[in-house]
């Protein structure tokens, strides 16, 4: 929301909180095919919202080129075995080639979906120990109940678990000594709290379900009452 507040106006940038990036880019470059199983999936979990497009030849659309897209959480899940294919691609080397391969061969996509059911339920294990570890914590300023978790393994599934427990939404964060500052991650869904207000505080931003911000200090106790 921060990207798009600060770039409202520009004719080049074209923002959908709804559609992935790359779904955005496909149906640009190829509006009268049917999107891919591939980016369909790819749009189910990990997606961008904002995309950029630089003209180097405004007389030719197909000069066109994607300059940058930032990646937001969608967190769907709608698709049938998409966290299972979601968990298998993220072992897959981020290079063009690699990606390349699925976009156009379904059989590709099962053989993912078949290997990430294994992932899946390590991760799933993993997640609920680090769950097990979570305190209920008051926002400062705020009557909201947080569950807050120090991790810096699966953010998002971490911040799943918690939102869906007794909360108004869950923070994971983890001290970045590298930064000298902590990482926050805000979790929600769309009936409890929306945490990209929460986040925009603290010079951070994201949408209703999913936020974060930096926060100056080796703790974030600073951030509760």
């Amino acid at each position: 929301f921060l990207a798009l507040e600060s770039l409202a106006g520009l004719d080049q940038t074209y923002f959908d909180l709804n559609r992935s990036g790359a779904r955005l880019a496909w149906e640009f470059f190829h509006p009268d095919k049917p999107v891919p199983r591939f980016i369909s999936y790819i749009e189910d979990r990990v997606s961008a919202n904002l995309v950029s497009i630089r003209f180097r030849n405004p007389e030719s659309l197909r000069r066109h080129n994607i300059d940058f897209a930032t990646k937001q959480d969608l967190w769907r899940f709608q698709l049938p075995h998409s966290r299972e294919f979601s968990a298998f691609f993220r072992t897959v080397p981020f290079t063009y080639n690699a990606y390349k391969q699925y976009y156009d061969n379904d059989h590709l996509v099962d053989e993912a979906i078949t290997a990430g059911i294994q992932i899946v339920a390590v991760v799933t294990s993993k997640v609920n120990t680090i769950c097990s570890t979570a305190t209920s914590r008051t926002f400062r300023d705020t009557s909201l109940k947080a569950l807050v978790v120090r991790s810096s393994l699966f953010t998002s599934e971490v911040g799943a678990e918690l939102v869906a427990r007794d909360c108004d939404f869950g923070v994971v964060w983890v001290y970045e000594a590298v930064r000298g500052a902590c990482r926050v991650s805000l979790r929600s869904c769309d009936t409890k709290a929306d945490v990209s207000e929460i986040a925009r505080r603290f010079g951070g931003g994201g949408h209703h379900n999913s936020a974060g911000f930096t926060w100056n200090a080796k703790t974030i106790e600073g951030l509760f009452e």
